[in-house]
C-alpha cells in the first residue's frame, strides 16, 4: 500500500512537472511573442519620436531660415532662467557683431527705449497670460551707435510647465523704422495740409475735385460737401481770356507745372486775386492721375502793393522834378541873358542889328525847346501805359536815365562811366526799366554825396543768348552787412524820414522781378580803377533777352 501511495505521488510529481514546463515553455512563448510585440512598437514609436524630432528640427530650421531671409532677428527666451537666444540678423540689425550681446534677457531690456518699456512689458504678460493669442508691439530699440530703430517685435508662447505656466516664448524682430519715419511724415503732411494758410484743392485725372483743405473752404466761401466732385471752374471769374487758360493747360501738358496770379470768384459772387501753383501728380508709366493746386489770396498784398507804387511814383516825380530843376538852371538862365541883352539895347536905343535879334531870339526859342522837350519827356514818362511791352535797345533806356540825372551827378562831382555793348535789345516796358534805373541811380548818388574824394559810378550791360546783365558799381564804401539783406524791403531805409521813404529800390525790384521778369542781386565789391582800390556796392539785374 505504500509503495502505491508512493508510486501514485511519483505520478503525480512527474505529471505537475510536465504540466508546469509545459505551461512554463507556454508562457514564455507568451512573454516573448508580447516582447517582440513590445520591442516591435517601440522601435515604432522611436522611429516615430526620431521622425517627429527631425522634422520639429527641420520645420525649426526652415522658420529661422525664413526668418533670417526676410533679415528679421530671432530671439527665444527661456522664461524659467532668463537666458534669450538673438539670432546674428537681430544683432546685425542693430550694428553689433554676433559676439557682442550676451544672451540674457537684460541685454534686450536695456536697449528698448524708456518711453516704450511700460508697454512693452504690458503687452508681453497679456499674451503670456492667455489674453492674446500672439504677443505684438512696436517700440524702439537703441543701436550700436547710440541711435534707434523702430522694430515690430512678436512672439508666441511654445512651452508651457505642468501648472500652465509659460516656460519658453520665440519671436521676430523687424525693423519698421522706415515704415514709421514715412507715418510721420505723413502725419506731418496731413497737418499743414490741414493748417497751412494757403488753399489746396485736389483734383482727378478728369479735373473732377475729390479734396480741399480749411483754407480753401475759409477763402472761396465754398463747405467741402459742395465741391467735391465739381469742375475747379465754379471759381471762374471770367475775367481772363479763353487763349489764358489753354496755355495754362498746354503749360500742364508740357511742364507739369503752372504757377502765376489770377483773378477768381468767391461762393458769394467776390472777385479775389490768388496766386496758384498747379502740380501733376503721375504714376509709374507715365499717366496724369491728380492735379494739386495750392494758393493764396493776394488780394490784400496787391492792394498794399498798388499803394506802394503810387507812392514810389509819387517820390519818382519829386526826384524826377529835382533833377529837371537841374536841367532847366542853364536854359533859363541862357533865355534870360539873352531877353536881358535885347532889352537893355532897346531900352538904351542902341543899335542892334537884324542878325544879331534873329540870333538872340534863335537862342531863345533854342532854348525854351529844350525845356518843352523837357516838360513833354515828364508828362510822357508818368502817362504812357506801364503795361505795354515792346522790344527797344536798352541803351535808349540808360541814354533816357542819364538825360534826367547827368544834371544832377555833374554838380555833385560824380564821374560816370559806361560799358554797354552795342545793339542789346529786351522785350519789355521801357518806362518801367527807366523807373526802376533811375531808383538805383538817385540810390547811389545819396551814397556818393556823403563821401569824401572820387566819386565814382560805373554802368555797364553784357548780353548772351538768354539773358541781359546790366550792372551798376559805386564807390560809396559798400551796404552794411546788417542792411544789405533788408535793401530790397518795403519802407526799409537808413536815411533821415526827411530825405528817403524806403521805397525806391523795393519799387526796383518789384519792377525787375515781377513786371520785366528778371531779377535783381545786390553785394559789396572791392575793385581797382586808375591803379586805386575801392569798395563800393554793386547792384547786377538780369533780365531776359526774349
Amino acid at each position: 500500500m505504500a509503495y502505491f501511495l508512493i508510486t501514485l505521488a511519483s505520478f503525480l510529481f512527474a505529471y505537475l512537472a510536465f504540466r508546469y514546463e509545459k505551461l512554463v515553455i507556454r508562457n514564455n512563448a507568451i512573454l516573448e511573442h508580447y516582447n517582440e510585440e513590445l520591442e516591435s512598437e517601440l522601435k515604432k514609436r522611436t522611429a516615430q519620436l526620431n521622425k517627429q524630432k527631425k522634422q520639429l528640427e527641420e520645420s525649426e530650421f526652415r522658420w529661422k531660415f525664413a526668418v533670417d531671409g526676410r533679415g528679421d532677428g530671432l530671439w527665444d527666451w527661456n522664461v524659467d532662467t532668463n537666458e534669450v537666444y538673438f539670432s546674428k540678423a537681430w544683432k546685425e540689425m542693430l550694428g553689433f557683431k554676433e559676439d557682442e550681446i550676451q544672451g540674457s534677457l537684460e541685454e534686450w531690456k536695456k536697449r528698448v527705449h524708456p518711453d516704450d518699456l511700460e508697454k512693452v512689458y504690458e503687452d508681453i504678460n497679456s499674451h503670456m497670460n492667455g489674453e492674446t493669442e500672439v504677443y505684438s508691439n512696436e517700440h524702439r530699440v537703441m543701436c550700436k551707435d547710440g541711435s534707434y530703430k523702430w522694430v515690430h517685435d512678436r512672439g508666441i508662447v511654445v512651452q508651457r510647465n505642468e501648472k500652465g505656466r509659460p516656460t519658453r516664448l520665440i519671436g521676430t524682430h523687424t525693423d519698421i523704422t522706415l515704415r514709421k519715419e514715412t507715418e510721420f511724415k505723413m502725419q506731418q503732411a496731413l497737418i499743414v495740409y490741414e493748417n497751412t494758410n494757403e488753399g489746396i484743392m485736389i483734383t482727378n485725372s478728369k479735373n473732377e475735385i475729390i479734396d480741399v483743405n480749411h483754407s480753401f473752404c475759409k477763402t472761396t466761401g465754398y463747405s467741402y460737401e459742395e465741391v467735391i466732385g465739381k469742375n475747379p471752374s465754379i471759381l471762374k471769374s471770367n475775367i481772363k481770356e479763353s487763349d489764358f487758360y489753354r496755355q495754362m493747360w498746354q503749360e500742364l501738358k508740357d511742364n507739369g507745372s503752372w504757377h502765376g496770379e489770377i483773378t477768381n470768384k468767391k461762393k458769394n459772387g467776390e472777385l479775389y486775386e490768388e496766386y496758384l501753383n498747379i502740380n501733376t501728380i503721375k504714376n509709374n508709366d507715365g499717366t496724369v492721375i491728380n492735379y494739386i493746386g495750392i494758393f493764396s489770396d493776394v488780394s490784400v498784398l496787391k492792394q498794399q502793393e498798388k499803394m506802394i507804387l503810387q507812392q514810389a511814383r509819387t517820390s519818382a516825380i519829386g526826384e524826377m522834378i529835382g533833377n529837371i530843376a537841374h536841367q532847366w538852371r542853364q536854359p533859363l538862365s541862357a533865355i534870360s541873358t539873352a531877353s536881358t541883352g535885347l532889352k537893355v539895347q532897346l531900352e538904351m536905343d542902341m543899335e542892334i542889328s537884324k542878325e544879331e535879334t534873329i540870333e538872340s531870339l534863335e537862342k531863345i526859342n533854342s532854348q525854351t525847346q529844350f525845356l518843352s522837350r523837357t516838360i513833354e519827356d515828364f508828362r510822357g514818362f508818368f502817362s504812357e501805359d506801364m503795361s505795354e511791352v515792346f522790344e527797344f535797345e536798352i541803351t535808349e533806356a540808360i541814354n533816357k536815365v542819364n538825360d534826367l540825372t547827368k544834371d544832377s551827378f555833374k554838380i555833385n562831382f560824380v564821374q560816370v562811366y559806361y560799358d554797354i555793348e552795342k545793339e542789346v535789345f529786351i522785350l519789355a516796358n521801357k518806362n518801367l526799366l527807366i523807373q526802376a534805373l533811375i531808383n538805383i541811380y538817385n540810390n547811389a548818388l545819396d551814397v556818393l554825396k556823403e563821401i569824401e574824394g572820387k566819386r565814382l559810378l560805373f554802368i555797364s550791360v553784357k548780353k548772351n543768348d538768354f539773358n541781359t546783365t546790366l550792372s551798376i558799381k559805386d564807390n560809396g564804401g559798400g551796404i552794411s552787412s546788417s542792411n544789405i539783406e533788408k535793401i530790397f524791403d518795403p519802407y526799409f531805409t537808413t536815411k533821415h524820414q526827411s530825405q528817403g521813404t524806403g521805397i525806391g529800390l523795393y519799387m526796383s525790384h518789384q519792377i525787375i522781378v515781377k513786371q520785366l521778369k528778371g531779377n535783381i542781386l545786390a553785394k559789396n565789391v572791392k575793385y581797382e580803377h586808375d591803379g586805386e582800390e575801392f569798395m563800393g556796392a554793386l547792384f547786377t539785374i538780369i533780365i531776359p533777352t526774349k
